[in-house]
């Protein structure tokens, strides 16, 4: 006697990629103008910055040849500045006549909802 059996589907596991970790890529601190060594980083990452500045005054920060057209502030708040689809090597330009603080991190904060991956079916 012959026993037939139909195929049931089996789900097979599809492996979503993971964020990579926000890892620090450069950090400087300084007072006045400078411009700083070259960097690489992946096409999302973070700009994090602070103006220690009693009397007034602005921070300035350009992408040297880059995507990046610039990012000024005029006050005393810590800030971030999320720069996506960017990815390879930079350097800035940080002009101030105050005292900052700038902290580029590979990734960025914003959430994003993630790749959508379907769910595939196989047979066992």
């Amino acid at each position: 006697m012959l026993v037939f059996s139909t195929p049931q589907p089996v789900p097979i596991a599809t492996p979503t990629p993971t964020p990579s970790p926000m890892l620090t890529v450069l950090h400087l601190t300084g007072t006045g103008d400078l411009t700083s060594p070259t960097f690489t980083t992946g096409p999302d990452w973070t700009v994090s910055y602070t103006l220690d500045c009693p009397t007034g005054g602005t921070l300035r920060v350009v992408e040297i040849g880059g995507q990046l057209g610039g990012i000024a502030i005029a006050d005393n708040a810590p800030s971030t500045t999320d720069i996506h689809d960017a990815p390879g090597t930079h350097q800035l330009r940080i002009e101030s006549g105050c005292a900052w603080t700038l902290t580029v991190t590979n990734g960025d904060t914003m959430p994003h909802a993630g790749p959508v991956t379907p769910t595939k079916w196989g047979i066992a």
